[in-house]
């Protein structure tokens, strides 16, 4: 095989791969429900549910101006749909009310269920996999 061939074959993959990748990924929205020092309690209607590790960002909405960050943290332990965290970082005081996005590079579903690829497979094998 020539050597381009090869080289293009390859970089198809890692695309593939990439994507496949970002698919299972999920930004997960709560609002902060508990402030007690550097840990937040926060709480989410999502069907998808963050694993400890996983980065968020609190924010504030200011109309005429949009998202404005007020704080950092990590996700600690998640229980059903009650999520702590410990915040490592503000640039504001944190308060109950305030919105949380959770990056959760592999959430899980209210069940337990680990999120399934999808991607590649037939109608009958995707359908068995979400069951």
């Amino acid at each position: 095989m020539p050597a381009f061939v090869r080289k293009f074959v390859w970089t198809l993959i890692v695309v593939l791969v990439g994507t496949v990748h970002g698919l299972v990924a999920a930004e997960i929205v709560g609002k902060v429900s508990v402030v007690e020092e550097k840990t937040i309690m926060m709480t989410t209607s999502s069907e998808l549910l963050p694993v400890a590790g996983d980065k968020l960002v609190i924010f504030v909405e200011i109309k005429g101006i949009g998202k404005v960050q007020v704080g950092e943290g990590v996700v600690r332990k998640v229980a059903g749909n009650s999520i702590a965290a410990s915040v490592e970082k503000t640039s504001s005081r944190i308060v109950v009310g305030q919105f949380v996005t959770i990056d959760s590079p592999k959430p899980v579903q209210q069940s337990g269920k680990k999120v399934p690829i999808l991607v590649g497979r037939t109608a009958a094998d995707a359908k068995e996999a979400v069951e």
